[in-house]
């Protein structure tokens, strides 16, 4: 049972770094970075057209990076505690 909850900690944690990665692209992309090619990354970075999906990208980096830090940070510090066999 020990190594149960030592296992979905870690596994949480990394998914709580994989999303704090995405807000972090998602930031430097201007929002658009979820359906697109590079090379059409490119060219609809000034398109006024996409100007709705700019705001979605740019709320969600928000939200993901408001949010997901303080839980890796407990994440992490859970799992530290499950380590030492202080939990």
């Amino acid at each position: 049972m020990f190594a149960l909850r030592i296992d979905i900690t870690a596994v949480l944690l990394v998914i709580s770094l994989i999303l704090i990665g995405i807000g972090f692209i998602l930031k430097m992309t201007d929002g658009l970075f979820w359906a697109r090619f590079p090379r059409d990354f490119i060219k609809d970075q000034e398109n006024p057209d996409f100007e709705r999906e700019r705001e979605v990208g740019m709320n969600v980096s928000r939200w993901i990076l408001r949010v997901v830090p303080p839980v890796s940070l407990l994440l992490l510090i859970l799992l530290l505690l499950k380590i030492m066999n202080v939990l």
